[in-house]
């Protein structure tokens, strides 16, 4: 909503899903090689996705042209969590193997346990407005924000939610009324005449 000509109120509604791959290598002791323990190193991966639903309260000031800068709150509930995770062996990278034979462990997925259902943080960004009509009604724009969640994605975890997104989107603006025909400011002058007929008695 246009409040003056150069800052706007919005308010957006929409549906985002996170996701992310986590990795990190460990040295450990009793990787087992022909019968005998020795030290090696593993490595642990996570796959992480998110889904929320959110409204974004934003106000957006232009600076030049159709260049606009855009800041503003994301308030989400959360949707849904998935996570997919193992540790494997990779040095040795063709042999060893753990206590049980395998060359994996702690293989497990599901949901999130303790994910927190509400999520809120900040959001900056810029766009672009690219015309598309004559009537200046109709843009495409291009778009890129990051977003800066604050709640932690599980409780008493310091793991929150930091993404920047791209992204093109097309605005409708309803245009100004035509400005009202100019008025005829020339006066008209009427001049009118009458004639007076007399009708005269005939002589016989």
């Amino acid at each position: 909503y246009p409040v003056n000509p150069y800052l706007q109120v919005n308010l957006r509604l929409g549906y985002t899903s996170y996701s992310g791959a986590f990795s990190n290598n460990e040295t450990i002791d009793n990787i087992i090689v022909d019968g005998i323990g020795r030290q090696g190193t593993i490595e642990h991966l996570l796959d992480v996705s998110i889904g929320n639903i959110g409204i974004e309260p934003t106000v957006s000031y232009r600076v030049m042209n159709s260049l606009y800068l855009r800041a503003g709150l994301r308030l989400s509930l959360i949707t849904g969590t998935y996570y997919d995770q193992i540790e494997k062996i990779v040095d040795p990278p063709d042999r060893g193997t753990f206590a049980d034979g395998r060359s994996f462990r702690n293989k497990s997925n599901g949901d999130i346990n303790n994910a927190l259902s509400f999520q809120e943080g900040l959001i900056f960004g810029s766009s672009y407005e690219l015309t598309m009509n004559k009537q200046k009604s109709l843009f495409l724009v291009p778009e890129i924000y990051y977003t800066y969640l604050f709640t932690p994605v599980i409780s008493d975890y310091d793991w929150t939610i930091h993404s920047v997104s791209f992204g093109l989107a097309i605005k409708y603006r309803i245009p100004a009324p035509p400005p009202p025909p100019p008025q005829d400011r020339r006066s008209t002058r009427l001049n009118s005449s009458h004639a007076d007929i007399h009708l005269l008695p005939s002589s016989a």
